[in-house]
C-alpha cells in the first residue's frame, strides 16, 4: 500500500467533534456541585447501588458531574451502596 501525503498549512486542518454529550444526570450534578465548598461530603441516595456494574455506571456519573463543574470529587461507598461524595477542591 502507497502513502500519498499532503501538507497543508496548520489553519487549514479539519476536525470533527467527539466524544458523547453528558447526560442531564450529570448536568445536573455538576450544578450541586459547584454549590458545594471544599471538604463537604454529600450522600446521594437516589444513585444507590446494589452491584458492582451500578457502582461503576453511578461512578462514571458523578465523575462526568464533577467534570463538567471542574472540580474533583472523592467517592467512597456505604456497605448499603450509597455514594458519598467529598468535594476535593
Amino acid at each position: 500500500m502507497k502513502f500519498t501525503f499532503e501538507t497543508i498549512e496548520e489553519t487549514q486542518v479539519e476536525t470533527l467533534s467527539r466524544g458523547r454529550q453528558p447526560s442531564e444526570s450529570a448536568v445536573e450534578l455538576s450544578q450541586f456541585f459547584n454549590s458545594m465548598s471544599k471538604g463537604q461530603v454529600v450522600r446521594i441516595v437516589e444513585l444507590t447501588a446494589e452491584t458492582k456494574e451500578e457502582k461503576t455506571t453511578n461512578g462514571n456519573v458523578i465523575r462526568s458531574g464533577a467534570k463538567i463543574a471542574g472540580r474533583k470529587v472523592g467517592i467512597r461507598w456505604s456497605p448499603a451502596g450509597i455514594p458519598q461524595i467529598t468535594m476535593k477542591n
